[in-house]
């Protein structure tokens, strides 16, 4: 290890003639760090040629990988949108048609490049150089699914242009490209896929008009504290325009939570429509304000519906109101900062584990519901290295954190709606659970 120690040293520094003196003295290109990674990929991570360069030139293969993950340098490179480093590990004879791996797959270079907020240029780049314009991730969702996620048409031009497909599906057909651009509200996006053949495929969707969710709305729904929107003075309109992207897509999945438990659960359809009722922006304000960091967009439209009294529950979850989870962050908090936690190690959670920090406790970390025993789901602010801000895991009192859940606040909810519309479960109205 103290080879590799000496390579991350010279990393750090941006010396990448210490990194070349290293590998002529004998130190292996492909030794690894403490958690088993190639060290090339953390060179790769600065995005810097010179810093991954010494590597190859010494005899490393280009798609040495990690073999927890599957990562290599271009799909690291991909991540961050360095371009430069891109264009050089693919004149260097990268794949571009690699797949990473893992508990939570996390996808191949075309697909990582699709989900950019800027990545035009650099997935023209990828399909030049032969990426598979149709190759999908291990989870099935295409690189059209995922430039149509984000919204970015010019990607989605290009991947039209390459030959690409805007007809797989995934979830037994309920979402492909066009539901992902129509749930996101990038209309833009939406248009041009039906100008080449998308039809959407969420019978979900077609199942419940705008008409009745605007009822079910009526019905349930308390409007946000007028007088706090006044105390903040007006939102950003790119905000707004965001956040009711998220909210409609939130809404119409919790209509149909609410229609299934109004059929299969009337007392926990009871309990949804008594927490309806938006955060007030003062009090979403103040947990932001203690966290010290903003919220993800789809947690920010998810307090639109929820949080002034309650949250939405998932089975044997309560969602917590803003004020419950500041207060509950609070303790947990006190606690890490009184010492309490030190030298507690989760127990379920892998030391390996890419995804989330391997503490009992972050700062970082914002639970939104818990059952009665002090179990909570939270919202990860402080994501490890290959993590993305914003996911979702489940922190046990007795056990720490357990393991990532979902990439993203609103897959959370549609998993639980797909599993509630399954038919896999009953709800036991003796008991208040579902079997």
């Amino acid at each position: 290890m103290q080879d590799g120690r000496a390579l991350l040293d010279a990393i750090a520094r941006g010396d990448s003639a210490a990194l070349t003196r290293l590998f002529e003295s004998g130190v292996d290109p492909g030794a690894t760090d403490g958690d088993r990674c190639p060290i090339v990929l953390h060179a790769a991570d600065t995005g810097e040629i010179e810093l991954v360069r010494p590597f190859l030139d010494c005899g490393l293969p280009v798609d040495a990988e990690d073999d927890v993950l599957g990562t290599t340098p271009l799909s690291a490179a991909v991540r961050i949108g360095r371009l430069p480093l891109v264009e050089f590990l693919i004149t260097r004879g990268a794949d571009v048609n690699r797949s990473e791996r893992g508990e939570v797959e996390t996808g191949t270079v075309l697909t990582h490049a699709c989900l950019l907020a800027e990545s035009a240029a650099l997935v023209s780049m990828l399909l030049r150089a032969g990426a598979d314009p149709d190759l999908p991730r291990p989870d099935g969702w295409t690189p059209m699914m995922c430039a149509a996620h984000r919204g970015n048409i010019e990607v989605v031009r290009a991947l039209l242009a390459a030959g690409a497909s805007v007809l797989p599906s995934v979830d037994e057909g309920k979402v492909n490209a066009l539901s992902l651009a129509e749930r996101r509200g990038h209309d833009g996006t939406a248009q041009l896929l039906r100008d080449h053949g998308a039809t959407s495929h969420r019978a979900d969707r077609l199942a419940r008009s705008t008409s009745d969710i605007a009822v079910w709305l009526a019905e349930h729904a308390r409007p946000a504290h007028k007088e706090s929107i006044t105390r903040h003075g007006p939102p950003d309109p790119e905000d707004v325009a965001e956040l009711d992207a998220c909210a409609a897509s939130l809404t119409e999945t919790v209509s149909d939570i609410a229609g299934w438990l109004a059929e299969h659960a009337r007392p926990a359809y009871a309990r949804l429509a008594a927490a309806r009722g938006a955060a007030d922006p003062a009090a979403v304000a103040d947990l932001e304000a203690a966290v010290g960091e903003r919220l993800p967009d789809e947690f920010r439209a998810y307090l639109r519906l929820f949080g002034d009294s309650g949250g939405l529950d998932i089975f044997e979850y309560a969602g917590l109101s803003v004020k419950d989870m500041l207060g509950t962050w609070r303790s947990l908090e006190s606690l890490r900062e009184d010492g309490t936690f030190d030298g507690w190690a989760p127990v379920e959670l892998d030391p390996d584990d890419p995804y989330l920090r391997y503490t009992w406790w972050h700062p970082g970390w914002i639970p939104f519901a818990a059952d009665g025993g002090g179990n909570l789901w939270c919202i990860d602010l402080a994501p490890a290295a290959r993590g993305a801000r914003g996911q979702l895991f489940s922190w046990e009192i007795h056990g720490g954190p357990s393991g990532l859940k979902a990439w993203y606040f609103d897959d959370y909810l549609h998993n639980y709606r797909d599993e509630l519309l399954s038919g896999r479960y009953v709800y036991d109205s003796d008991s208040g659970t579902f079997d």
